[in-house]
């Protein structure tokens, strides 16, 4: 929930300061509440769709890799790990 609140926090930060957001972090409604598995170089993450746009939004902002959406559920994948720290 920490993570939620600091990507929210960082990018209404940059929309106040700077008037403007180079990505969108609009989601639509049916997506709300979706889990998505996401990977990014080699470690997944089961994330909530909307929270992923905004925190891939501020990713973009500093020029780091994103997250990319694998399939929709929890990720089943035996292969590759969980994250377990990430960078914001």
């Amino acid at each position: 929930m920490r993570l939620h609140l600091a990507v929210f926090l960082s990018v209404t930060l940059f929309q106040t300061i700077y008037g403007f957001l180079p990505c969108s972090t609009r989601c639509n409604e049916a997506f709300r509440g979706q889990l998505v598995c996401a990977i990014m170089q080699r470690c997944y993450l089961d994330m909530e769709y909307c929270s992923l746009i905004a925190f891939n939004c501020a990713r973009l902002l500093q020029h780091k890799p994103l997250f990319l959406v694998k399939s929709e559920g929890k990720c089943s994948d035996d292969k590759t790990p969980k994250c377990r720290t990430m960078e914001y």
